[in-house]
């Protein structure tokens, strides 16, 4: 049984590297917004409700129910073999509640040696207003067959504000300043692995696999 926790700024190719371990071996891809957008549209419950009162007023979820959201919805969904967490835990206070409910086994971490690399490939990203694929202009293996066409959809891609590079690099200051405690909690648990966010998709992707095939 494999329970992953990937952390990583925006940027570093967690999601990207999570949709193929998806596709090509098997693993359930749990991700907070995912699980948010679950509640908000589908759930009929009182923690649903819960929920949805904060996003449809566009306000922050709070640890505290963040926390019992993750926890049910892992629940339901524990039978998996192998999981994929991404974009929980994020603060200190959730690694230590869902430790209570969950048995981690890895945590990898994707930290870039070169930021600059890391605002460039997001600024590059665009994606499809329909079906939320993401391609990056400037990369060979992401890159739509058709100029600014997604595959799937045909229409046109965009370009998000929050790839801009100013608000990227305040989205990185952010992300970094909020999980140094986690990164301490699970290297004070023997649990982290730290992996070169700036090596190429198929490195990264070998070296997520090697570390998940070691336990």
């Amino acid at each position: 049984m494999i329970r992953l926790i990937f952390l990583g700024a925006p940027g570093t190719g967690k999601g990207t590297i999570s949709s193929y371990l998806k596709e090509n071996h098997g693993f359930y891809h749990i991700s907070s917004g995912d699980i948010f957008r679950f509640y908000a549209k589908e759930e009929k419950s009182e923690l649903a409700e819960e929920i949805k009162s904060y996003i449809n007023n566009g306000l922050y979820v709070p640890d505290e129910l963040t926390n019992r959201t993750v926890a049910d919805f892992y629940q339901r969904n524990k039978d998996h073999e192998k999981i994929i967490f991404d974009g929980y835990p994020r603060t200190l206070n959730q690694c230590e509640y869902i430790d209570q409910v969950i048995d981690f086994t890895h945590v990898i971490l994707l930290q870039p040696t070169d930021w600059d690399v890391i605002i460039k490939r997001l600024s590059s990203r665009r994606s499809c207003p329909e079906c939320k694929r993401i391609y990056n202009i400037d990369s060979v293996d992401f890159k739509p067959k058709v100029d600014n066409q997604c595959d799937v959809c045909k229409v046109e891609l965009i370009h998000r504000k929050d790839d801009d590079p100013s608000v990227i690099t305040t989205r990185i200051d952010v992300y970094n300043e909020q999980t140094k405690p986690v990164i301490e909690y699970y290297k004070n648990k023997n649990l982290l692995h730290i992996v070169d966010a700036n090596k190429s998709f198929e490195e990264l992707y070998k070296i997520v696999l090697d570390i998940v095939n070691k336990k």
